[in-house]
C-alpha cells in the first residue's frame, strides 16, 4: 500500500501519476472531508482524514516543510516494519526525518511543479544504506528521477526545484517584448510558448545547449545580434546570481540559526 499524506498540488499530481501508471493501492490523507470525497470520486482511491490510515509500506509526505516532523512523529510508531518514508518538502533533512521515524527507511526528494503535467524532475536523496529501487518507479509516474547526495540538495533546489519560475519569468518578458513590437498578446504568447517548448525538446537531444545555440546563430545574423544583447544585458550573470540566491536561501531554511 502507498499513502500520500497531503492532497495539495504536489500530492494530487503524484496521485494522478500513480493512478495513470496502474496503481490503485493508494490512500490519500486530507484534513477536509470534501477533499477526501474529491479524491475518491476523481481518482478512485481511498481517502481519509485519519492520519493513522497513512501507516503504509510507502508513505509520501506532501505537506509544508514546517509540518513534516509534526506529521511524521506520531505516525512513525504505526508504520509497518521496513516502511519507507519519502519527504517531498524542501529544507527538511534526512537527520530530522530519521529522528522522527528512527525505524523507517527515509528518503528526501526535491520535486518541481512540472510534475503537475507529468513532466517533473525529482531528485532523490536516500539516507545511508536505504535503497531507492522501490520509490523511483513510483516517482517516474510524474516525470524523471535522479539519485543525488543530500549535500547537493541546495544546488538541486536552485537548479531544478525553483528553475521553472526562471523559465516563466523569461517567457513573460519574451511575450511582453512581442507585444511591444505590435503583436497581440495572444499571438505573442503562442509564439513564445511553442518556441520554449520546442527548445526544451531540442535540449533533450545529444547536442549541448551551447552547440544548439551555435546551430541557430548564423554569422552576422539576427540571432547573433539578439544573443549579444542578452549577454551585454547580463543575462548569464543574472542566472548565476539567481541560482546562488536560491541555494543560499535553501541553506538558511535547512539550517536555521
Amino acid at each position: 500500500m502507498i499513502a500520500v499524506y497531503g492532497g495539495g498540488n504536489i500530492g494530487e499530481a503524484l496521485v494522478a501519476g500513480l493512478v495513470s501508471s496502474g496503481r490503485t493501492d493508494i490512500t490519500v490523507i486530507n484534513r477536509r472531508p470534501e477533499r477526501s470525497a474529491y479524491f475518491r470520486q476523481t481518482y478512485g482511491v481511498a481517502s481519509s482524514e485519519d492520519p493513522a490510515d497513512a501507516a503504509c509500506e510507502v508513505v509520501f509526505l506532501a505537506v509544508k516543510p514546517y509540518a513534516i516532523v509534526d506529521v511524521l512523529t506520531p505516525l512513525a510508531p504505526l508504520l509497518p516494519e521496513g516502511a519507507t518514508v519519502v519527504s517531498l518538502a524542501a529544507g527538511v533533512t534526512l537527520a530530522e526525518l530519521t529522528e522522527a521515524a528512527p525505524h523507517a527507511n527515509v528518503i528526501r526528494v526535491m520535486p518541481n511543479t512540472p510534475m503537475l503535467k507529468r513532466a517533473g524532475m525529482c531528485a532523490i536523496a536516500p539516507a545511508p544504506g536505504v535503497e531507492t529501487a522501490e520509490v523511483e518507479p513510483l516517482l517516474q509516474s510524474v516525470g524523471e528521477t535522479i539519485v543525488v547526495s543530500e549535500k547537493d540538495m541546495d544546488a538541486v533546489t536552485a537548479l531544478s526545484g525553483s528553475s521553472p519560475a526562471y523559465v516563466y519569468l523569461f517567457a513573460e518578458a519574451l511575450i511582453d517584448a512581442g507585444v511591444a513590437h505590435g503583436l497581440t498578446r495572444e499571438v505573442s504568447a503562442r509564439l513564445a510558448i511553442q518556441s520554449i517548448r520546442g527548445a526544451g525538446e531540442m535540449l533533450a537531444s545529444d547536442k549541448s545547449a551551447a552547440q544548439l545555440r551555435y546551430d541557430v546563430s548564423s554569422p552576422g545574423g539576427t540571432t547573433v545580434a539578439a544573443v549579444r544583447a542578452l549577454e551585454d544585458g547580463g543575462l548569464r550573470s543574472a542566472i548565476y546570481a539567481a541560482v546562488d540566491a536560491c541555494a543560499e536561501r535553501n541553506r538558511e531554511l535547512t539550517n536555521p540559526r
